[in-house]
């Protein structure tokens, strides 16, 4: 995810909120250091602009 107050981190906070889950926020500096951690298996899921994941 990104910063704080970023549309991926309230759309992640909506998700915790209508599912009763915890995820935790981790910035990252970019969607492509997120993708990184995703598909290497250090993080579980990715909340991510559709413009952003269609560049990656």
């Amino acid at each position: 995810m990104k910063g704080n107050g970023s549309t991926s981190h309230l759309s992640a906070e909506a998700f915790n909120l209508a599912t009763g889950l915890e995820i935790s926020h981790l910035a990252y500096k970019g969607s492509s250091p997120a993708v990184t951690d995703l598909l290497a298996g250090r993080v579980q899921v990715m909340f991510d602009t559709v413009l952003s994941a269609s560049d990656v």
